[in-house]
């Protein structure tokens, strides 16, 4: 044909591509063993990890037990005990439950101060160790205000037994020091008893909630306050009565005190005493719980008590 040119070189065929085989199970395969190897390194050092902390910690025990906890330098052997009251040392430790020679660095001062926060005595504690070798705790005592003798139950039979109540109205169990009787101890002894109690179910460890106890408490609080103190000394104190208190001095003083403004009524009786002094009467019955006239009653000083009787005789209770 005219158009076929003979030199002209045919054209390559092209070829067709292949088709590549995917071998799905080599390439799972593949895949498990690095997720095996990962998961074998991961386990290794979590294990290595494991393995130098517990030895670390171990080590770490160690050298605290040998160095700190079992150091005789450590050891207790110096106590300072500070408080507002009567508590020994001794019964302090007891109650703490601490001993002489424990490692200062081995108290928990949480349970100490728990112990102690515990005894009826103690209104609130404060612990701290000092190394190498003591502890310093700071106590501030209940204050007892009155001493008071109610109904207890006994071992078989209702007896009269002594009792304390603080400033704030709780309850007290007395406790003299070894080998001396209560009544004659110097800190019960300078207690007014507080009386008129009957009815009160009074609880030893527990709050008065009473609101003749209160009242009485205050009033005591306000003469201790007042410069009544230095003149006279308050030996018993009467809530039998509603809204009153009946005060009672060593001089046979009976005065009267109303719930309102308390240092008022201890103005006003010194006032009054101060007039007896000038006219040398001596003043018997004051009634300071009105607040406009104050009934009063005052004799001759020449009618006073011999010497030696001004202070009223303690009656010691009996068992009923």
């Amino acid at each position: 044909m005219w158009f076929f040119n003979k030199n002209a070189k045919p054209k390559p065929k092209k070829k067709k591509p292949t088709k590549v085989r995917l071998d799905v199970k080599a390439r799972r395969r593949l895949v498990w063993y690095q997720r095996l190897s990962v998961l074998g390194r991961s386990l290794a050092l979590i294990f290595s990890v494991a393995v130098l902390s517990w030895a670390g910690w171990k080590g770490v025990r160690l050298a605290v037990d040998v160095f700190l906890l079992e150091n005789s330098s450590f050891a207790l052997r110096r106590f300072k005990l500070e408080t507002n009251g009567r508590l020994k040392a001794d019964q302090v430790l007891q109650w703490a439950g601490v001993h002489s020679g424990d490692n200062v660095l081995d108290l928990d001062l949480a349970q100490i101060k728990r112990n102690l926060e515990m005894v009826p005595m103690i209104y609130s504690v404060a612990v701290e160790r000092v190394l190498p070798d003591r502890l310093h705790v700071r106590i501030k005592e209940r204050r007892p205000v009155f001493k008071a003798y109610f109904l207890s139950p006994g071992t078989s039979r209702i007896v009269m037994k002594p009792y304390m109540i603080d400033e704030f109205g709780f309850v007290l169990t007395p406790q003299a020091a070894d080998g001396i009787d209560l009544d004659q101890a110097d800190f019960w002894m300078q207690l007014p008893e507080l009386t008129g109690l009957t009815g009160l179910g009074l609880v030893p460890g527990k709050m008065a909630n009473s609101r003749q106890v209160d009242h009485a408490i205050k009033t005591y609080l306000a003469f201790q306050a007042s410069s009544m103190k230095e003149r006279v000394k308050i030996r018993s104190v009467d809530i039998s009565r509603t809204g009153v208190v009946v005060a009672h001095t060593s001089d046979q003083q009976e005065v009267v005190f109303g719930k309102d403004e308390l240092p008022g009524q201890f103005r006003r009786w010194e006032l009054m005493l101060d007039e007896a002094s000038r006219k040398e009467m001596r003043l018997v019955n004051l009634d300071l719980s009105m607040k406009n006239n104050h009934p009063f009653k005052w004799v001759q000083k020449s009618r006073s008590l011999p010497e030696g009787q001004q202070e009223p005789q303690i009656v010691r209770r009996t068992e009923t």
